[in-house]
């Protein structure tokens, strides 16, 4: 799951946040920094968290893109995504408060793919097919650029006869692709590999 400007904004409290102005709420965050005036070049996919002090110097297209302000003695007029904080909040608090949300975020995206990685681990690809299959309820096979079966799901009772041919034979002959029409497939696939 992606976590976007937006999606931090909803996770605050939203209390603590006097006004948003969002020009891209879809912009994809990926960490979080202190705003300081020594930072040269700013992330367009960095959350920026500062005083207004720390960028009243900072002039033309470098300008943080996303940016936490603690401070707003007038509007910023920027194309960018700036929010104003209440006072009272420290840098340091809404720092470690955004970086739990990006924590939670990515932790998230960590334990499917983890139990995913110890389901399949070792098993190979005749298991993943059988899990997929499992998952779509309908079977699955793979095959490679030579036209030749990979794997597929084990289904008994599969009423399709290109299905059962590919299978059966385990790649598709000349007579198998004229048959069921894959040389449109064939010949897309000889074009894309003389590029």
């Amino acid at each position: 799951m992606i976590l976007r400007i937006k999606d931090i904004l909803e996770k605050l409290d939203e209390t603590i946040i006097i006004k948003a102005v969002l020009c891209e709420e879809n912009l994809t965050i990926r960490g979080v920094k202190l705003l300081t005036d020594h930072i040269a070049v700013f992330d367009a996919h960095i959350l920026y968290i500062g005083r207004y002090s720390e960028i009243s110097n900072i002039s033309g297209n470098n300008f943080p893109r996303n940016v936490l302000l603690l401070e707003c003695p007038f509007n910023l007029e920027r194309h960018a995504n700036i929010v104003y904080i209440q006072p009272g909040i420290t840098t340091e608090e809404l720092l470690n408060n955004v970086t739990d949300i990006l924590v939670d975020q990515y932790s998230l995206i960590e334990r499917p793919a983890a139990l995913f990685n110890t389901i399949i681990q070792g098993r190979g690809l005749p298991y993943i097919i059988d899990i997929a299959s499992e998952l779509l309820g309908n079977p699955v096979m793979l095959g490679d650029n030579n036209h030749r079966l990979l794997a597929a799901s084990d289904f008994k009772e599969v009423d399709d006869l290109p299905w059962m041919e590919y299978r059966n034979m385990g790649y598709t002959t000349y007579e198998y692709t004229q048959k069921y029409n894959f040389k449109q497939w064939i010949e897309k696939q000889y074009k894309t590999k003389k590029q």
